[in-house]
């Protein structure tokens, strides 16, 4: 298993108007930088470099899992956008941790906490931002949207299980 510091994406402040992305080689990380407006690749330092604008920020944030990321403590201090995304997924992992904990503990196989895992975060994601929890209707407007897009009922009723 790989270590967690392996896999580090590391964001950095280049200039006023750039940024320094240092990413491990992997694919799904190198398609997902791909898809930022005005990256491009640094040959000789073998860093992406993104334009240091607010759309940049929302299209980088949209595409990385917060928990992957490490931010300098300049971009930190500087950048609201970066800082809320980082917040909110270390809360996501922290829940995450709990979750997996539970099932583990229950028998489940690593698969199968994985596919909850994962469920569960895409059904956070697809909520706005909530102070008051997560209420019954939340969960049936999630499934129900699912269903409108051609998900199995049986893969609806697996989410519910999940969540």
């Amino acid at each position: 298993m790989k270590d967690k510091a392996d896999n580090t994406i590391i964001l950095t402040k280049g200039s006023a108007d750039t940024l320094y992305v240092q990413i491990p080689y992997n694919t799904v990380h190198i398609q997902r930088i791909r898809q930022v407006t005005g990256r491009r690749w640094e040959t000789d330092t073998k860093r992406w470099i993104i334009p240091y604008s607010d759309a940049s920020l929302q299209e980088f944030t949209k595409h990385f899992d917060a928990l992957d990321v490490e931010i300098s403590p300049e971009l930190w201090v500087e950048s609201d956008i970066l800082r809320k995304w980082k917040l909110s997924g270390e809360q996501t992992q922290w829940k995450r941790d709990q979750l997996q904990q539970a099932l583990k503990l229950r028998g489940y196989s690593r698969k199968t906490i994985k596919a909850y895992c994962n469920q569960i975060e895409r059904f956070v994601a697809s909520l706005p931002q909530i102070n008051n929890g997560i209420s019954a209707s939340h969960v049936q407007t999630y499934c129900l949207s699912l269903l409108e897009r051609g998900v199995s009922h049986s893969s609806v009723n697996q989410t519910i299980s999940a969540i």
